[in-house]
């Protein structure tokens, strides 16, 4: 009988089950650490938010971060609805489908003293008054801080707030959403907030363009600009 032949043997069978032991415990270590490491990524990366429907009527939807943007497929918001969404590493907006079915994204902040922007608990879901709220045309505040009145694309119509919600640059491509991650505001304002802080929702990157001079659809004759201010009649032809 050859012990040395069989004690040969085992060793060898005791490597190769010392290597399938470390191959085990390796293949485990990945996967704990893809998912502590690669699920809170991915997470930080995906945005959730509740559509609010004019009717009452509520779906979850979610952006994904992608090209310094927040994507999303457009078919998920139904027209005359809002969503409010709160990124945690970025500042929060609402994102808005007026019933001509164009959308507008801005901030949750006012202009005023950075207050939150909240919507009008007033506005009864399912009646006239909420399905007319999201019409370009419509006069009725769908926003308020506490001193100011917004209409649902952001207008300034009442209080001492100094101009309407700044706005998130937004386009839309093959029925798809892309949204800036930070509002375009005054270079001013940008820089300097109430008592001196920075407004933390503002593209404050160097030779960031300054907010588009617009006017309100519901009063053509006012319009405001980063120069001009607020309600400023701009001449016509």
């Amino acid at each position: 009988m050859n012990h040395g032949a069989g004690w040969s043997a085992r060793r060898s069978l005791m490597r190769v089950a010392a290597w399938a032991l470390l191959a085990m415990v390796a293949t485990e270590a990945a996967i704990v650490a893809f998912v502590v490491l690669w699920f809170p990524a991915q997470a930080a990366h995906t945005l959730r938010g509740r559509v609010q429907v004019w009717d009452g009527n509520e779906s979850l939807v979610h952006l994904s971060y992608q090209w310094s943007r927040w994507v999303g497929a457009a078919d998920e918001f139904a027209v005359g609805s809002t969503t409010h969404f709160k990124p945690k590493e970025h500042p929060g907006f609402y994102l808005v489908r007026l019933t001509d079915g164009t959308f507008v994204a801005m901030a949750d902040r006012s202009a005023w003293r950075g207050e939150d922007v909240f919507k009008d608990p007033r506005i009864t879901p399912g009646s006239i008054a909420a399905f007319q709220s999201y019409e370009a045309t419509n006069r009725n505040p769908m926003f308020w801080d506490g001193y100011s009145g917004f209409l649902a694309d952001g207008w300034d119509v009442s209080g001492p707030v100094p101009w309407p919600l700044d706005p998130f640059p937004i386009t839309r491509e093959d029925g798809r959403l892309h949204i800036s991650p930070y509002a375009l505001c005054p270079s001013e304002a940008a820089r300097t907030g109430p008592g001196g802080t920075p407004r933390g929702w503002c593209d404050r990157r160097v030779g960031a363009p300054e907010p588009p001079a617009r006017c309100s659809q519901a009063w053509s004759e006012h319009c405001w600009s980063p120069r001009g201010g607020r309600f400023v009649q701009l001449p016509t032809d």
